[in-house]
C-alpha cells in the first residue's frame, strides 16, 4: 500500500529476489492481475498477508490461493517441506 515500495525495500536491505513489487489500492484486482500476467493458478499460489479482513476477502475470492499471516512464517520455516 506504499508507493515508495523500491525505496522501502532498499531501505530495509531486502534482497532482490522479487520478479516485481507492485503498489496497488486494491490488493484483490492486483492480485488477479498478477497471477493473470505471470500464469499463475491460485492453487499453486500462497499470499502472505497481517490483515484477516483482507484475508477473508481474499479466499472469498480464490477458494484455492492458501494465506498465511507473517507470524506464521517462523513456524513454516522450522517445518520439513515436502
Amino acid at each position: 500500500k506504499n508507493r515508495e515500495v523500491k525505496s522501502l525495500l532498499a531501505a530495509h536491505k531486502v534482497p532482490d529476489f522479487f520478479v516485481e513489487v507492485r503498489f496497488t489500492e486494491n490488493k484483490l484486482s492486483e492480485l488477479e492481475e498478477v497471477m493473470r500476467v505471470h500464469g499463475i493458478d491460485a492453487h499453486e499460489c500462497v499470499m502472505v498477508n497481517d490483515s484477516y479482513t483482507e484475508i477473508l476477502a481474499v479466499q472469498k475470492r480464490f477458494p484455492g490461493l492458501r494465506t498465511l499471516t507473517p507470524d506464521a512464517l517462523d513456524l513454516l520455516g522450522r517445518e520439513k517441506v515436502a
